[in-house]
């Protein structure tokens, strides 16, 4: 660290209130600041949206109840009876609907 600040400094190293910020990076670096910004920022960015391109929407409650409907019903091993839980959720289905 010091054999850096002895080469970048020489021998003695001079105070920050002497040296403006800008110089002083350009100093640590040892490259000058450009003149001409060669880096714009995009021309067009679409920031509406979820930013997925899977194309799916989000289903309403009753589009969801149809879906549910429309699967096979199973046999709870645990309860005995006919819905769309089985003995492995049992008590997750049922905390569910009691909600």
């Amino acid at each position: 660290m010091e054999e850096l600040s002895h080469k970048l400094f020489g021998d003695t190293v001079p105070s920050v209130s002497s040296m403006g910020k800008a110089q002083s990076i350009e100093n640590l670096y040892g490259l000058a600041r450009p003149n001409v910004v060669t880096v714009h920022p995009p021309n067009v960015v679409s920031t509406k949206g979820s930013g997925s391109t899977s194309g799916k929407r989000i289903q309403s409650s009753l589009e969801k109840a149809i879906i549910l409907q429309n699967k096979p019903k199973r046999r709870c091993a645990k309860c005995r009876e006919m819905g769309h839980h089985d003995a492995r959720n049992y008590g997750r289905e049922k905390g569910k609907s009691n909600m």
